[in-house]
């Protein structure tokens, strides 16, 4: 695994936490999740230049980190994310494997078009 996290982090995605470190073995947060699937979007030209500038609003997205805002807008408003019925998106929370599903199909539909 860390020849690929050592790859990933060359190309100047975020895949190590807060110290620097990659863990491989510690749980993921949503937040996190969602910021490294948005810089492999980028980094592959995946993302569309003509992004709207309508903000979709999370009850809790005052919760997103920072430097997550933007990809957790972009993934919204592409529909990868959806958020949860009550209209939070739970950002330090982790995913269940049914969400991660989900996360994974809309994206792989996202990539077909």
């Amino acid at each position: 695994m860390a020849e690929y996290a050592l790859y990933a982090k060359s190309l100047g995605m975020s895949i190590t936490d807060a110290e620097g470190n990659f863990n491989p073995m510690e749980p993921i947060s949503r937040e996190d999740m969602f910021l490294i699937a948005y810089e492999a979007m980028d980094l592959s030209g995946m993302l569309s230049e003509a992004m709207t500038t309508e903000f979709i609003v999370f009850s809790d997205g005052d919760d997103v980190k920072r430097e997550a805002i933007g990809s957790v807008q972009t993934l919204a408003k592409l529909r990868i994310i959806n958020g949860n019925r009550d209209g939070s998106l739970n950002p330090k929370g982790f995913s269940s494997r049914g969400e991660a599903a989900q996360f994974l199909y809309n994206f792989l539909q996202y990539a077909k078009q």
